[in-house]
C-alpha cells in the first residue's frame, strides 16, 4: 500500500561537512522535506522564500566553524521564531551549554538506531515554535499599510549601471514622501556606499549585469562583510532574465527576492515595502 504524505514539514539541514549533510539528509527525508546547505547567507535566504520549519546544525570534526556558522545566523533564525537543533556527532557538556546559552532550542547527539527520539524531538521544536508564532501574531493585529506609507522616510541603496534605468527607478520613487534613494553605478560602489553607512538603508535593490562587480559579486561581498546590518539588510535582484538557474544563482549569493525588469510601479513598491517591513 502507498503511504500518503500529509503536511510533511520543511526542515533545513545545516552543516560544513558535505558527509554530514548526506548522512543527515538520508536520515531525514522519510519524515521532512528536506533541503540542506553549508553556508549562513543560504539559510537566510531560504527562511525568506521557503516555509522553513526548523533548522538542524550538524556539528562534527569541524566543531568550531559549526558554532561560527550558528552564531552567523542565531539572530535571523530568532527573528522568523524557526527553532534550531544542534545535532552533534560527538557532543560534551560545555557544547551543549554553549548551544542553550546561544539561544539553541535542543541538543541533542546523534546515535544509531534512534532516528524516531530525534524525529520527536524536531517535531517537539516545530510545535512549541507555531503556538509562539500564533501567539505573537494575535498580539500583532494592526492593519497593514499601504506600501507608500511604509516606504514614506526610508533610505533606499539601488545598484544600476544604466541611466535610463536609474531615471525610471527615481521617477517612481518621486511619488513617495521623504523617500531617499541612492545610487551606485556598479556592484562595487554598491558594496562601498553599504560599508561606509552599514544602518542607513533599509533596502538594496542590486541590478544583475553590471561592469567592475556583478550584482551577485556585490551581494555575497555585503553579506561577507563584518560590519552590523550586513547579514539582514533585504537585498532584492532586479534582472531582465526569467531562467530559473539565474534566479537561483540570486538566491545562492544571498539576495531575498527577484524582480523582473521591466518593472511595475506597483510591483516594486510591494516588494520594497514586504521586505522593509520585516526588516
Amino acid at each position: 500500500m502507498k503511504t500518503i504524505e500529509r503536511d510533511k514539514k520543511t526542515v533545513m539541514v545545516v552543516s560544513v561537512e558535505p558527509r554530514i549533510l548526506v548522512e543527515t539528509k538520508k536520515t531525514l527525508a522519510p519524515y521532512f522535506d528536506v533541503h540542506f546547505t553549508s553556508t549562513s547567507e543560504s539559510v537566510i535566504t531560504a527562511l525568506d522564500v521557503l516555509e522553513i520549519s526548523a533548522v538542524v546544525i550538524c556539528v562534527g570534526e569541524m566543531r568550531d566553524q559549526a558554532f561560527e556558522l550558528f552564531n552567523g545566523i542565531n539572530k535571523y533564525v530568532k527573528s522568523k521564531c524557526v527553532p534550531v537543533l544542534i545535532l552533534a556527532e560527538k557532543g560534551n557538556d560545555s557544547d551543549e551549554t554553549a548551544a542553550f546559552e546561544a539561544g539553541a532550542s535542543d541538543y541533542t547527539v546523534k546515535r544509531r538506531g534512534t532516528i524516531w527520539a530525534l524525529v520527536r524531538r524536531i517535531n517537539r521544536c516545530i510545535e512549541v515554535s507555531e503556538i509562539e508564532r500564533r501567539s505573537l501574531g494575535a498580539v500583532n493585529t494592526a492593519p497593514d499599510e499601504p506600501p507608500d506609507k511604509v516606504l514614506a522616510g526610508k533610505s533606499i541603496l539601488v545598484a544600476e549601471d544604466s541611466e535610463m534605468n536609474r531615471f525610471v527607478v527615481s521617477t517612481m520613487f518621486e511619488e513617495i514622501e521623504d523617500v531617499d534613494v541612492e545610487f551606485a553605478f556598479d556592484g562595487r560602489e554598491a558594496v562601498e556606499k553599504f560599508s561606509q553607512s552599514p544602518t542607513k538603508f533599509s533596502i538594496i535593490l542590486m541590478d544583475v549585469l553590471m561592469p567592475e562587480m556583478n550584482g551577485t559579486e556585490a551581494a555575497r561581498a555585503i553579506r561577507g562583510l563584518g560590519c552590523e546590518n550586513a547579514r539582514e539588510i533585504p537585498i532584492i535582484a532586479l534582472s531582465a532574465s526569467t531562467e530559473t538557474d539565474k534566479i537561483k544563482q540570486c538566491l545562492d549569493a544571498g539576495m531575498n527576492d527577484f524582480l523582473t525588469k521591466p518593472m511595475l510601479q506597483e510591483e516594486l513598491f510591494e516588494i520594497c515595502a514586504k521586505y522593509c517591513t520585516q526588516s
